[in-house]
């Protein structure tokens, strides 16, 4: 992976919720998707 898309997707990731990060590192794919839209 290229160092600057890292740093990119890390900057990403700070914005999102603990329940989001925690849905990511458990690959509940349902809950992220459900978390992203409540958003909208």
């Amino acid at each position: 992976m290229d160092l600057g898309l890292a740093i990119k997707r890390e900057h990403q990731l700070k914005k999102w919720s603990r329940a989001k990060k925690l849905a990511l590192i458990q690959d509940d794919k349902g809950e992220l998707k459900r978390l992203s839209k409540s958003r909208d």
